[in-house]
């Protein structure tokens, strides 16, 4: 259903010009002015010198969405007509559709147009609005310090929402022992064999990615409460941990399985 953002209008028209005259019809008109006496009526108010009236302008589903004109005057007894008040309007679609797609990129890459940017996982519901984690895995050559992510989604309709972003904090964490004083988080054993134990800050769900050497995304997962995470697939040598805290920080730290 399309409607304007200004649906209820307050209008304001006077006949100061001729003394003791009343306004006696107000017309209104969307974007082509059909002329004087010919567009359609406002009714509804008191025949006054001065009419401050509401009024519920109908929408054509003809119209498009977008910005429209809105034209408005009005006669005297007199037969005298006003000038012809221009309104900008915009006119919107308040149907929504169900997301289908969340996509994102980091400001270290360009923007490679919508539909072509970074898949994000989430579980489509029949919904209009998304309120909720995904997973955005950062490019593993990300430096230390602070960087946008770019968010956007489609949903049935196949309309792109705007472009969103946040901020997102990369801290760099040398032990085990620091990230759990500074965070809360612990992980142990480092160096490790075939497993390593996480144990999240609070309550709650924590992701957690690994990489190897090469930058590949060797694990991605999202914990809620102790977790020991098999790694026994992975070769020997090191790799590096991005702990998600809080949905806009990263503590990285690098793992050495032996």
């Amino acid at each position: 259903m399309k409607n304007l953002t200004a649906f209820i209008l307050l209008l304001l028209c006077s006949s100061y010009l001729f003394a003791q005259s009343s306004i006696q019809k107000m017309e209104y008109w969307i974007d082509a002015d059909p002329g004087i006496g010919k567009a359609t009526d406002i009714g509804g108010f008191a025949q006054m010198d001065e009419v401050a009236h509401s009024f519920v302008i109908p929408v054509p589903g003809s119209i498009a969405t977008g910005l429209h004109t809105l034209g408005i005057r009005s006669r005297d007894n007199s037969g005298r007509w006003s000038h012809t008040n221009v309104f900008p309007i915009y006119v919107s679609d308040s149907l929504r559709g169900v997301l289908t797609d969340l996509e994102f990129y980091w400001e270290t890459e360009a923007d490679p147009g919508f539909g072509a940017a970074h898949k994000a996982v989430f579980n489509p519901t029949m919904v209009s609005a998304f309120e909720g984690s995904i997973l955005a895995s950062p490019p593993p050559n990300l430096m230390l310090g602070t960087y946008t992510l770019y968010m956007r989604s489609k949903g049935t309709r196949g309309e792109w929402s705007h472009t969103n972003h946040l901020q997102v904090q990369i801290d760099s964490i040398v032990s085990a022992d620091d990230l759990r004083l500074q965070t809360g988080i612990g992980v142990f054993p480092n160096p490790f064999m075939d497993e390593v134990t996480v144990v999240p800050s609070e309550d709650g769900k924590m992701r957690v990615t690994i990489y190897d050497q090469s930058g590949r995304l060797v694990g991605d997962v999202t914990l809620q409460g102790e977790t020991t995470l098999d790694m026994s697939q992975l070769s020997s040598g090191a790799y590096t941990a991005l702990f998600w805290k809080g949905g806009t920080r990263i503590y990285k730290m690098h793992l050495l399985k032996i």
